[in-house]
């Protein structure tokens, strides 16, 4: 059978896009770090702010000196003579692809496969020594350098991503928060309960009779130690204070306030970690194609069929791996597969080819988007209620969420955008996924609540008393621990809710629908100065300009309305509010004149193009290709 003719297809280009990988690299930073500084700058009831600048720099401290651990770890030592052939192709492929330094090649004695890793100012290629020289003998045999090229390319490409140091920083911020939240839950709690055991002992002890029970001390030696320990009326003192601390409150603060950590930490580092490993893996298989112009190379590389019988039958071999069956159990095949794949750090080679042939596969779906933003929802509304940050989140319920929301939406939208797709049905979707899940968590903590107000009222009050103590009480923002109406309560903390839900649900189809209306604006602009450098910058700014625009104004009005409708005079916030609509009439004014000089007007004759945009899309006037920066060419 003869084989079809290869062709080179214009794709999309991956790499002019915001990337899935830092979009993931910052839902996990803002999602463990975002909540303790979002506590540490509003009332808590303990001072966070250390915590928080911990947590930043721990894991960054521990990610500069992992290189060297690395090196003692895995005996790794730098490459001999005997390898200065492949380390010359490290540093030819390092230039060709825009590196602004090359990788120092590592060996090491034990079976690992070829890996990166490093810091921003030091980088490595690790491989097996039996495995680098296999590696150089293949780059010197024209029939398989090609595809020795192309593995090499791969792990290069993690360089020009930055992916290399997103993973680092991740894993110890990972690592950090779940074991350190897990020893302060450990420690305090046991510390705790020591407390509780000795608190009688404690509340009883006199320095002096102990101090006189001590016979063999000599009378300067008790003289000094009498100095040294409190009075009898500063025990006094200690005595009552003491006497009137609750300490299974305390416990119950402690839990409360490092449990949740520990917990999201784990669900992050279960599912979210191995997706950052799976996204990493295909922009860096969409960075081989595009340097190397084809595809055959690495789709040899990662099926293992050898080159020449590839380059006979392409399409043929390829497209065999991808082939999915239709019946009842293949389905369930199928989607038992995916279920496994989410814990899996490395894609099949089915998906890598699929998003080798079609690289806008790699972006999120719609489904995948929802997913992404729902569970960004309930995990920020767990940690949100933690006692950490109980304080601010109950004072501005709608922000930290609605905002980190928004963004990871409006940055999903680029993409179907930029393609040509509309996105209205999907962004509705998506909205409606992230609404009903944090609805279904609501429902869920209120009909617990309507629950035990029916069949058991005091457990009820008994636990709003333990909540309202390890927060608000402990920080002198509430004196009375009685709430003498369980009913009224109920009542009205299920309808404020259920009114934040709706309005979150219509602010963010608002905030989206004009979001995806600028940025369609935008992709129009064709004869913007050094557009492929300059206008995904705009369209971050458009988007940072929505989120301003409703976290200075529309957030904080809204919020104080339905709260405390009271303040809605304060001077204060008339005044961020005011300052919110000046940026904001300032930043739409700026757009609309850019928009009127730079938008559907061909680049090089001048000649008006209508419709909105589409990768591929050319003037019809003169044939000139518009944002050829979006697009990737290479053979199939």
């Amino acid at each position: 059978m003869k084989a079809p003719p290869q062709k080179t297809e214009a794709k999309l280009n991956i790499f002019a896009l915001p990337s899935q990988t830092t979009l993931l690299f910052g839902l996990i930073v803002t999602v463990l770090l975002g909540t303790v500084f979002v506590g540490s700058i509003g009332p808590s009831p303990i001072c966070t702010w250390p915590l928080a600048l911990g947590l930043l720099f721990l894991p960054l401290r521990t990610f500069l000196a992992r290189p060297e651990r690395d090196f003692a770890r895995h005996n790794l030592s730098p490459a001999g003579d005997d390898l200065a052939d492949l380390q010359q192709a490290i540093e030819t492929n390092a230039k060709a692809i825009g590196l602004r330094r090359t990788p120092r090649l590592v060996v090491s004695p034990s079976k690992r496969p070829l890996y990166t890793f490093g810091t921003r100012r030091h980088w490595y290629i690790a491989v097996n020594h039996e495995a680098a020289l296999r590696l150089q003998e293949s780059l010197e045999d024209p029939d398989v350098a090609p595809v020795a090229q192309a593995r090499l390319i791969h792990e290069l490409y993690h360089f020009k991503t930055g992916d290399y140091w997103q993973m680092g920083y991740t894993r110890e911020l990972l690592r950090t928060v779940f074991l350190f939240m897990a020893w302060a839950a450990t420690f305090f709690c046991g510390f705790g309960f020591l407390l509780i055991v000795a608190a009688p002992d404690f509340l009883q002890l006199d320095p002096t009779k102990l101090l006189e029970q001590a016979g063999n001390l000599t009378p300067e030696v008790r003289q000094m130690l009498l100095q040294i320990m409190p009075s009898p009326g500063e025990m006094e003192a200690v005595r009552q204070k003491a006497a009137v601390i609750n300490l299974p409150l305390v416990l119950n603060f402690i839990v409360g306030a490092t449990l949740p950590y520990v917990i999201m930490g784990g669900i992050l580092w279960g599912l979210y970690w191995p997706k950052l490993w799976r996204m990493r893996e295909f922009y860096a298989d969409a960075g081989v194609v595009q340097a190397q112009g084809k595809a055959t190379p690495y789709l040899s590389a990662l099926t293992q069929i050898p080159l020449p019988l590839l380059k006979k039958y392409p399409y043929e071999r390829s497209l065999a791996i991808c082939q999915q069956g239709k019946g009842f159990l293949d389905i369930v095949r199928e989607w038992w597969r995916r279920i496994k794949a989410l814990l899996k750090r490395h894609p099949d080679a089915a998906t890598r080819i699929t998003c080798v042939k079609d690289p806008s596969q790699v972006i999120d779906n719609w489904v995948d988007a929802a997913i992404l933003a729902g569970s960004l929802t309930l995990l920020l509304d767990i940690l949100l209620v933690s006692p950490l940050t109980i304080l601010y989140a109950g004072s501005w319920p709608m922000h930290f969420s609605t905002l980190a929301i928004l963004v990871v939406v409006s940055l999903n939208l680029i993409s179907p955008l930029a393609q040509g797709k509309s996105v209205w049905s999907d962004m509705l979707k998506i909205i409606v996924v992230v609404v009903a899940l944090r609805l279904a968590w609501l429902l869920l903590t209120i009909g617990l609540m309507i629950l035990l107000l029916v069949f058991a009222p005091d457990i009820l009050s008994e636990t709003l008393v333990a909540f309202v103590a390890s927060s608000a009480h402990f920080a002198g923002y509430s004196d009375e621990l009685i709430f003498d109406n369980l009913s009224a309560f109920v009542v009205k903390a299920s309808i404020l809710n259920l009114a934040q839900v709706l309005i979150i649900f219509f602010i963010l189809m608002v905030a989206l629908v004009l979001v995806a209306f600028l940025l369609r604006c935008l992709l129009t602009w064709y004869r913007f100065p050094q557009v492929n450098q300059r206008l995904m910058k705009v369209a971050y700014l458009v988007i940072g300009w929505v989120a301003l625009l409703l976290g200075l104004t529309i957030l904080p009005l809204i919020t104080t309305a339905l709260l405390r409708l009271t303040d809605l005079l304060n001077l204060p916030g008339i005044i961020v509010g005011a300052l919110g609509l000046i940026i904001a009439a300032t930043g739409l004014g700026l757009f609309i004149y850019a928009h009127r000089k730079y938008a559907r007007r061909c680049p090089r004759c001048g000649t008006a193009v209508p419709g909105w945009y589409h990768v591929g899309k050319r003037c019809k006037a003169c044939n000139a290709l518009l944002h050829p920066w979006l697009i990737a060419e290479y053979e199939l």
